[in-house]
């Protein structure tokens, strides 16, 4: 059943802010609701705890299979034709004395039919999908936004919601003072929004305006001033969020109330801490959580000379120390210790690290932090040396933390991706060139490269200009049918490209110099250009992009394999996002392939064996080989 409300809206940051009793659909003026009766009640809620960053954040918490069950288990019968009889009287447009939702719909919305949110979907996607989709591109729980839709509209649980309340589905836009923003119209568009606004606080970014900070903040029961308010220590960005979107706090007799209403009340905080509360469980954490904050990793114990990275790559020599400093957030409920939290070798357990240093615990087991005692949202560090083992290779370290005795912490993706290398000798090393000097000119038949040929800047023929970095294009001029056809340093210092005589694009961007780095793999969707190598990290095996168009395995004294392609006219090797890495001309045609296309995206990778792979990027699974491993 669903009863009327006047509905006093509240404003903030253009949206509507939830605080009625079981706030759902603002009406023209008025708000319905359902009658519903829960056994949670509002106990152990905490006014600047409402809940957790580690739960709001949560995008693993439902996969979009369970999101779909939950929305079947709270609309069991959904009345689609509206035929039931109407809550709200009449008119009674059949005369049979008898009025039915689709009669009152089809006098005041001009609906008949109505589709639940367990049934609803938007360009192609359900509304299970929707908000997962959206959960995990703005890493927040999909409950989180389950629940919003329900406290702001009752989405979830009506059995006839009608379309303006997909249209302004969880309010955002809605202010007070004006009509709804059509900008912000459409249910997708309302969840993205939300969203949006809940990642900005979670981030404490410096362009999205919040009146509520950490700490103690001044609060209201209600919209009316005179209803008072007061002080409350918002514990973390999760709660400010909330506070953000709606920004009142029930009072004690709002709290006492549970799911019903007091004079001066503001319910819609209370009532996202209920509903998450009845539907998901604790809105508390659990007691050992954490946030991986930044990881550096330095070449001097004084921490400052950074080691050499390649993106999240980390470049060492056999037997190199180097000092790490890891900043974690401790999200969980309890104060960490320093003589029992630790970091520890983790996936699996407790592994012997082959990066082991005299100075850790154990072999398995880090270091402790520097701090005495870490409380709940304070930031511990870990400073810790690493010692690169004698065999070039390619590692992945994987830590955790851990209570020693009690229990591990949840993985928070800690992760040190070490290639160790073997130092080039100055005769592996190129030499400095100047590729282009004062007054010449680069035509789309030519590639201009950094002095170790991890960075190209091309000239294509539809008139973009084109900057590759390890194989991934990473800036464009945005030129596309520009007609630029000739690219020239001035004598002046500035790099101009032309369409014959006429100036279209100028910059005075830089190839980057990484010298003395390997490459060792091809990402999926990247380019690998003529004059362009593969190097294991041992440089015993290189794969050479030969610039007579020729893609050539060599070890250090003879050619394993060949594409093949010698002297017809190559321009790029792509490995493209169905799988398939192709050579094509500078006409765009291929003229050569793994015939893998299909297998989806996947990775070139030349390994310590001597073999070529290409590997799916989803399951690590081989597609092509050159077969030439142990030769």
């Amino acid at each position: 059943m669903k009863l009327i409300s006047i509905i006093p809206t509240l404003h903030n940051r253009g949206r509507i802010a939830g605080f009625l009793a079981f706030g759902v659909l603002l009406l023209a003026g008025v708000i319905f609701f359902p009658v519903q009766t829960f056994a949670v009640t509002t106990e152990w809620f905490q006014a600047g705890r409402i809940i957790d960053d580690a739960v709001f954040t949560n995008k693993n918490a439902m996969p979009v299979n369970q999101i779909q069950d939950f929305l079947n288990s709270k609309v069991p019968s959904c009345d689609t034709n509206g035929t039931q009889t109407s809550e709200f009287g009449g008119p009674d447009l059949n005369g049979d004395g008898r009025v039915q939702r689709w009669e009152w719909g089809q006098a005041n919305y001009n609906q008949t039919t109505f589709s639940c949110l367990r049934n609803f979907s938007e360009n192609g996607k359900s509304a299970a999908q929707i908000i997962f989709d959206i959960s995990q591109q703005y890493v927040l729980n999909p409950q989180t936004l389950i629940v919003l839709l329900q406290k702001e509209q009752g989405l979830v649980t009506d059995t006839w919601p009608l379309n303006i309340q997909y249209r302004s589905a969880t309010g955002y836009g809605c202010p007070d003072t004006a009509a709804c923003d059509s900008e912000y119209y459409g249910f997708t568009n309302q969840v993205k929004w939300a969203a949006t606004m809940f990642r900005a606080i979670l981030n404490d970014s410096p362009t999205w305006y919040t009146p509520y900070e950490l700490g103690n903040n001044y609060i209201q029961y209600n919209p009316n001033a005179s209803c008072g308010g007061s002080n409350v220590n918002i514990e973390n960005r999760a709660t400010q969020a909330l506070y953000n979107y709606t920004p009142y706090q029930p009072s004690q007799a709002a709290l006492d109330a549970n799911w019903g209403t007091v004079n001066c009340g503001a319910y819609g905080n209370r009532n996202f801490y209920l509903y998450f509360k009845d539907w998901f469980g604790s809105t508390i954490g659990p007691d050992n959580y954490w946030a991986l904050g930044s990881i550096d990793v330095f070449s001097d114990e004084q921490l400052t000379k950074p080691v050499r990275t390649n993106g999240n790559e980390i470049f060492l020599s056999p037997l190199q120390t180097a000092f790490v400093k890891v900043s974690a957030q401790n999200a969980g409920r309890t104060t960490w210790q320093k003589n029992s939290t630790r970091l520890g070798t983790y996936s699996p357990i407790d592994y012997p690290s082959p990066f082991a240093d005299s100075s850790w615990l154990a072999n398995y087991r880090i270091a402790s932090f520097i701090q005495d005692t870490v409380k709940p949202y304070e930031t511990a560090t870990f400073r810790f040396q690493i010692k690169a083992p004698s065999n070039p290779s390619f590692y992945t370290e994987r830590y955790n933390l851990v209570t020693e005795g009690i229990t591990w912490f949840n993985d928070a993706n800690l992760r040190l991706y070490v290639t160790v290398q073997t130092p080039p000798d100055s005769s592996m090393l190129p030499q400095s060139t100047t590729p282009l000097t004062a007054g010449q000119s680069m035509t789309s038949s030519n590639l201009l490269y950094s002095s170790d040929k991890s960075s190209a800047l091309k000239l294509s023929s539809n008139g973009t200009l084109e900057l590759y970095r390890n194989f991934n294009k990473v800036w464009s001029s945005n030129t596309y049918n520009s007609g630029g056809n000739r690219l020239v340093l001035q004598s002046d210092g500035n790099l101009v490209l032309y369409k014959d005589q006429t100036p279209v694009w100028s910059s005075n961007s830089a190839l980057q110099d990484q010298t003395g780095l390997v490459a060792r793999k091809l990402p999926a969707n990247s380019t690998m250009h003529p004059g362009q190598s593969l190097t294991t990290p041992d440089r015993n095996y290189h794969l050479d992009f030969q610039t007579d168009g020729n893609l050539v395995l060599y070890s250090k004294t003879k050619a394993l394999w060949s594409s093949g392609t010698y002297q017809k006219n190559s321009a790029q090797a792509v490995i493209q996002l169905d799988g398939n890495l192709v050579i094509s001309d500078f006409n765009d045609r291929a003229i050569w392939s793994s015939g893998t296309a299909g297998r989806g995206a996947s990775e070139l990778l030349l390994q310590q064996d001597a073999n070529l792979v290409i590997y799916t990027t989803a399951s690590s699974t081989p597609t092509w080989s050159s077969g030439t491993a142990g030769r």
